[in-house]
Formats: C-alpha cells, structure tokens, sequence
C-alpha cells in the first residue's frame, strides 16, 4: 500500500500582462501578495508577477503542503527551515511574518506536513 504522504505540487494556470501561464508550484517558494497582484517568489531567484489575489492562491494550493500564514502571504512548507518567534525562516534565509490572525491554523499545517514525513 501506498504511503499517502503530500500530494504532488499543483500545475496552475496564472494569469500574468502577456496572457497565461502554466506554473510548476513546487518551484515556488512563497506568494507574496501586493494589491491586486502576487508576485510568485521562485526557488532560482526569479519572480513573477500575476493578476490575481492571494485568496484565489489559498483556494487553488493544497494543505499542507502550502499554508497562508498572513493576510499577504503563502508559503510553500517544503522550504521553511525553522520557526521563529511569529516568522518562518525559509531556505535562502527569507522571513516571513506569521500573523496572529493565521498563527494557528499556519502552525497546525506545518507540523501536520512534518507529521505526513514531508518536513526537512
């Protein structure tokens, strides 16, 4: 029998100035929202800016394999390295703020993606 384990990473199809485009998430470390806008953060360096808001990413993204952790934040759990205090430390050493707001339910995500023998 199969270990269910985390689903893959979805494939999503983002809307972006020149049309749409197909994105591999597993390659994006977090989602930082700005607006009417997310800019993807990528684990290469790169960035990309899209048209739609971080709430259309939270209904899109599997848990919990990626938790909304602030109102303009999602992160991809694969790349946090440790907590601290009310921020994830990503790979890269990137902060990024856990708000009171989705502490909980941020936290419980990440140690279930650990529980489910996904964590680093």
């Amino acid at each position: 029998m199969k270990d269910p384990g985390i689903a893959p990473a979805p494939v999503l199809e983002v809307k972006i100035d020149k049309g749409n485009k197909l994105i591999n998430t597993a390659e994006v470390i977090y989602f930082g929202g700005n607006g009417k806008h997310v800019v993807m953060h990528f684990k290469d360096g790169n960035e990309l800016d899209t048209h739609q808001l971080v709430k259309w990413y939270e209904e899109q993204l599997p848990e919990p394999m990626f938790c909304r952790c602030h109102d303009s934040f999602i992160v991809n759990c694969s790349y946090i390295e440790c907590i601290c205090s009310n921020k994830f430390i990503l790979k890269g050493d990137i902060y990024i703020k856990i708000s009171q707001k989705y502490r909980d339910h941020a936290l419980s995500m990440y140690e279930l993606y650990v529980r489910l023998g996904n964590g680093n």
